[in-house]
C-alpha cells in the first residue's frame, strides 16, 4: 500500500527544460510552482520552508504526512512533460539554436553519469567513509555490515542503470527531433521505456513487496502465543519490541491507526495508567514485558495482571489483564461530564468501573440513572473490521452500548436499520443508546470528505474523458480542413 508516488521516472525531467525555454506562459509557471512547492513541502521538518508554513499558516499543523503533497509535483511534471512532447513535434522549435543546446545536454547526461559511476567504483573506500553515518543507519529489518554492503551495491548498480536509461532516452529524443514524421513515432518509443523504468524501480522498492527480512516472519514465543488469541483484544508491547512485528503476524496492538480524534487520543496516551480502567476499555488484554521490567512493575500491577507465558530466555513475558472489557458492552447508567477533561481524570481513578457507569458529555436521550449496580444485558460481535462493525445486543432496560473503539467524526450507526446518533463515551470511545429489547447495531466509517473526494475523482475522470473526445473531434476536423486545402491547391 502506498499513498504517494516515490519514483516518477527520468523521462519527465528530461522533457522539463523544453517548456521552460520555449513556452514560458502561465501554465508552465503554474506547473513549475506546483513542482517546487510540492517537493519543499513534502520534505516536512527537514526544510525551513515547511516550518515557516507550520508556524504561520492555519491548518498546516494538521498534515500528518507532509510527503502526501507529492501529488502536486507529479501533476506538475505530467503537464510539463506533455508540453515538452508537444514542442518536440514543432518544426520551428527544432530549428532553433536553443533546441540544439537542449540536445547537447541530453547527450551530456549519460556521459556525466558514466563519470560519476567511475568515481563511485574507483573511490569506494572514500565514499563509504564519507557516507558511513548515513549508509549505516539500520532499518526496521536489518543492520550491520551486510546492510552497508547491500546499500553500496544498490547505489552503484542503480547509477549504472541510470547511465543506460539516460542514453536510451537521449537516443530516442534525438531521433524524434530529426523530422515531423519521426516525432510522431516518439510515443511508441518512449512509453515502453518509461513503463520499464518506473515499473522496475517501483517493483523493487514499493511497499507492496514482501518484507525484505525473515526476522519479521519468524515468530517469537510471545507472538506465536498472541497470534492464536482472539482478534477482539489488543496487545501492548512494553519490552522495546517493534509493534509492527506483532502487526505483521496479525496481532492487534494498542497503537492502532483506526480513525481517531488526534488531540483526545494524545491526551489519553499522556495520562494512560495500567492500574486504572484505561487499558480495560481499550481492550488491552495482554502486556509483553521483559524479566527486569516485570520485577519493577510487579508490585504496582498487583492482581490485575497475571503471567500466562514466559519465553525460555526470559526476554518475553506475556501478562494477561483479568479485568479487560470485551469489544462491546452494555452500560446501565450514565454520568454527565460536560468537561471532557473531567472524564479523563475520572478514568485514571482505579475505583471507576466502566461496566456500571459510562461517562458521557451530554444528557442521555433515554432515561438512564446516574449510577447502577445491575448489568444491562449482553452483546455479541458478529463482524469486526477496520471500517465496519456489526453487533447484536439484548437488554431488558434502556442502556448505552459502548464499543472499545475510538470516537471519531465520520462514523455512521444504525440500530435495527434506522439511523442512530453516536456519542463520545469515556473520553475516547463511542456509544449508541438502546431502548429495551433485542437489537442489531451496525457501525460504518463513511466520512463526508471521503465521499466528496470520491465524487470529485469520478467527475474529473468524466471531464477528462469528455476533453479527450473533444480533442479527438477537433483533430479530425483539422485534418479534414488540411485535406480540403491540399485538394484545392
Amino acid at each position: 500500500f502506498t499513498q504517494t508516488t516515490d519514483y516518477m521516472g527520468l523521462l519527465p525531467w528530461l522533457l522539463l527544460p523544453l517548456p521552460l525555454v520555449f513556452r514560458r506562459d502561465r501554465y508552465t509557471w503554474l506547473a513549475s510552482s506546483a513542482i517546487v512547492f510540492g517537493i519543499l513541502f513534502s520534505m516536512g521538518r527537514y526544510t525551513p520552508f515547511y516550518w515557516f508554513l507550520y508556524e504561520h499558516f492555519p491548518g498546516i499543523s494538521h498534515f500528518r504526512v507532509p510527503k502526501m503533497m507529492m501529488f502536486l509535483p507529479v501533476l506538475g511534471l505530467g503537464v510539463l512533460a506533455a508540453r515538452g512532447l508537444d514542442l518536440l513535434c514543432d518544426a520551428d522549435v527544432r530549428r532553433t539554436t536553443a533546441f540544439r543546446r537542449y540536445l547537447a545536454g541530453l547527450l551530456a547526461l549519460p556521459a556525466v553519469l558514466l563519470l560519476f559511476l567511475g568515481a563511485e567504483v574507483a573511490g569506494k573506500s572514500v565514499w563509504l567513509q564519507a557516507l558511513r553515518d548515513l549508509i549505516a543507519q539500520p532499518n526496521r529489518f536489518e543492520m550491520g555490515p551486510e546492510l552497508i554492503a547491500q546499500r553500496w551495491h544498490n547505489l552503484v548498480t542503480e547509477t549504472g542503470i541510470a547511465v543506460g536509461v539516460a542514453a536510451i532516452y537521449a537516443g530516442a529524443l534525438i531521433f524524434a527531433a530529426r523530422s515531423r514524421d519521426a516525432a510522431r513515432l516518439l510515443p511508441l518509443l518512449l512509453i515502453p521505456c518509461y513503463l520499464a523504468d518506473t515499473g522496475r524501480v517501483n517493483g523493487k522498492f514499493m511497499l507492496l513487496q514482501p518484507l525484505p527480512h525473515r526476522e519479521m516472519e519468524a515468530k517469537t514465543p510471545a507472538i506465536a502465543f498472541l497470534a492464536q488469541q482472539s482478534k477482539e483484544y489488543r496487545t501492548l508491547p512494553m519490552n522495546g519490541a517493534d509493534p509492527m512485528k506483532f502487526v505483521a503476524n496479525n496481532v492487534p496492538v494498542f497503537f492502532t491507526s483506526n480513525p481517531i480524534q488526534m488531540q483526545r487520543w494524545q491526551n489519553y496516551l499522556d495520562t494512560f495508567t495500567l492500574t486504572s480502567a484505561m487499558p480495560d476499555i481499550m481492550n488491552v488484554k495482554y502486556l509483553v514485558v521483559g524479566r527486569d521490567q516485570l520485577e519493577q512493575v510487579k508490585g504496582e500491577l498487583g492482581a490485575k495482571f497475571s503471567t500466562v507465558l514466559q519465553s525460555p530466555d526470559g526476554s518475553e513475558i506475556v501478562l494477561e489483564n483479568r479485568s479487560v472489557l470485551p469489544k462491546a458492552w452494555l452500560v446501565p447508567a450514565a454520568q454527565v461530564a460536560s468537561d471532557p477533561l473531567i472524564a479523563l481524570r475520572a478514568l485514571q481513578n482505579p475505583a471507576f468501573d466502566p461496566r456500571r457507569v459510562a461517562l458521557v458529555e451530554s444528557p442521555p436521550p433515554l432515561p438512564l440513572p446516574p449510577e447502577s449496580v445491575e448489568v444491562a444485558g449482553g452483546v455479541t460481535v458478529n463482524r469486526y473490521e477496520g471500517n465496519v462493525m456489526k453487533l447484536t445486543a439484548a437488554t431488558p432496560r434502556p442502556a448505552l452500548l459502548v464499543v472499545g473503539e475510538k470516537y471519531a467524526r465520520g462514523w455512521r450507526a444504525t440500530v435495527d436499520g434506522r439511523k442512530a446518533d453516536i456519542y463520545p463515551v469515556d473520553y475516547v470511545l463511542r456509544g449508541v443508546y438502546l431502548p429495551p429489547g433485542n437489537h442489531t447495531v451496525e457501525f460504518v466509517f463513511d466520512p463526508l470528505p471521503s465521499k466528496v473526494g470520491k465524487y470529485l475523482t469520478l467527475a474529473s475522470f468524466a471531464l477528462f474523458a469528455l476533453l479527450l473526445v473533444r480533442e479527438g473531434v477537433a483533430a479530425r476536423r483539422r485534418r479534414g480542413g488540411e485535406t480540403a486545402v491540399s485538394g484545392a491547391e
